[in-house]
């Protein structure tokens, strides 16, 4: 997942209808860095978990 910029005509005619992008707004950066906050969250668990270090209930 990265921010990038690409021209508006290629950005709302083919990346978006398409669910390749969305728009960059505050909303969403601020939601994507809460998923991988998460995704690393769960990593880190079942990494412990497979260590043996932590009992999943």
């Amino acid at each position: 997942m990265h921010v990038v910029t690409v021209k508006p005509g290629y950005g709302c005619n083919f990346l978006n209808p398409n669910g390749m992008a969305i728009m960059a707004t505050p909303g969403a950066k601020k939601q994507l860095a809460e998923t991988i906050k998460q995704r690393a969250h769960k990593q880190t668990i079942s990494t412990l978990a497979e260590d043996n270090l932590i009992v999943k209930t």
